[in-house]
């Protein structure tokens, strides 16, 4: 009876984490756990309270990008309003920071919204950008690497920071995975 009572308990804790929506704490000190996520047009993302003053996410990105195709919506967490829910519907580039804070570099962020219906396993072709083989096993390729990119986790988490365009991805789990850089986001897939 104790293992299925145990059983039964790992299955709803994991089932509560996998249903999290992908989230950003927004303080004084800086955006956690990262500063850049990817998420599907239309899923819910969650901005969170952490502490200091109000915290307006504003249009703009700390280099003069600005959102593409269309501007970012002003978004306030503060410690009246201490979490928010929102979706973006529209598939782009989402760059904001703390208007109250714009000097610190730790409070700009980059949402890149994708379309689940438009990809696939096969490699995306994006002009420049591409990755394979796709789905991989243990060494990911990158045609096209600027020098500087990614790995996150579907959930945004930010798993690998890359510095070479050939990758040894064995450690990750079985799944699905994003290669972000400045030029693109692209998915691939973990066998």
């Amino acid at each position: 009876m104790k293992i299925i009572a145990t059983l039964s308990l790992v299955a709803v804790a994991g089932l509560t984490a996998l249903s999290q929506n992908p989230t950003m704490t927004i303080s004084h000190s800086g955006i956690t756990p990262n500063k850049v996520m990817t998420v599907y047009k239309g899923q819910d993302i969650d901005f969170k309270y952490g502490s200091g003053q109000a915290h307006p996410m504003t249009e703009g990105w700390q280099t003069g990008e600005f959102s593409t195709p269309v501007a970012w919506t002003t978004r306030t967490v503060s410690s009246t309003v201490q979490s928010i829910t929102f979706q973006i519907d529209t598939v782009g580039v989402f760059y904001f920071h703390c208007n109250n804070n714009a000097a610190n570099s730790n409070n700009w962020g980059k949402i890149t919204v994708v379309d689940s219906s438009s990809m696939s396993i096969d490699p995306l072709d994006i002009p420049g950008f591409t990755v394979f083989p796709n789905p991989v096993g243990d060494i990911l390729n990158i045609d096209g690497f600027g020098g500087e990119a990614s790995i996150h986790h579907v959930n945004g988490k930010t798993l690998m920071q890359l510095k070479d365009a050939k990758t040894n991805v064995s450690h990750l789990q079985p799944g699905i995975y994003f290669i972000e850089s400045k030029r693109a986001t692209v998915k691939f897939v973990k066998q």
